[in-house]
């Protein structure tokens, strides 16, 4: 857990460099970063919706087969 006065430090620093107007360096930097962040989460809802639409066709497709088995046994049986 950081002390008292590594946080003092911390905050007075903060407040040194807003003093000197390098916060448009970090806001630049931060909306760069929010871009980036955005631009992954898209991808991965992308990726998301690629894993479900994957998942609903091999679900189709495993409940037709099971259809099929459970006609033909029962065309066997008769």
């Amino acid at each position: 857990m950081p002390r008292r006065s590594d946080l003092i430090r911390r905050i007075v620093d903060v407040g040194r460099t807003r003093a000197r107007g390098e916060t448009s360096d970090v806001q630049s930097r931060d909306r760069t970063d929010a871009a980036s962040l955005v631009k992954r989460i898209d991808h991965l809802e992308a990726v998301v919706e690629g894993l479900q639409d994957a998942v609903y066709r091999q679900t189709k497709r495993h409940d037709e087969r099971l259809a099929e088995l459970l006609d033909a046994s029962k065309r066997s049986v008769a």
